[in-house]
């Protein structure tokens, strides 16, 4: 870990778990090291670095390992609601490891690939027909 302690990443892989459970084929966050991609993310950005350092370390002093998952869930929708930045910053970075995950992106069934030139079949035709009015009109824009 780059930037937060043993208690902050346990207690980040709880939540993670929480906000993506395993189901079915896809892995649980914890399991495929997304807490090690947020920490190694944020390491980057010290306003990052300290709004996930506070915001854990407020979890952490309100017992929240030592709560049920349900009373970890419902606390986490109240501080959600007091706590708003560090959540969608949270929501968003775990997201983002998650789904850019090589093993997820398999499970969900996507190859990878981009689109062209292997991917979509493009509609045959002449596709600049359809442009025909649009040279028409002429220019409606002014040059700068």
């Amino acid at each position: 870990m780059r930037t937060l302690s043993k208690s902050n990443s346990d207690t980040l892989a709880v939540i993670v778990d929480l906000l993506i459970p395993k189901k079915g084929s896809l892995p649980s966050p914890s399991d495929i090291d997304i807490v090690e991609y947020i920490d190694n993310t944020i390491s980057h950005t010290p306003k990052l670095m300290r709004l996930f350092v506070d915001g854990l370390r407020d979890i952490n002093d309100k017992d929240f390992l030592l709560l049920t998952e349900k009373e970890q869930i419902d606390f986490l929708e109240k501080y959600e609601c007091s706590n708003n930045l560090f959540f969608t910053e949270l929501i968003r970075h775990t997201y983002n490891g998650y789904y850019t995950n090589r093993m997820v992106v398999r499970a969900i069934g996507m190859t990878g690939h981009p689109p062209q030139p292997k991917g979509y079949n493009l509609e045959q035709g002449n596709n600049f027909k359809l442009l025909e009015k649009v040279r028409e009109r002429g220019q409606i824009w002014r040059n700068p």
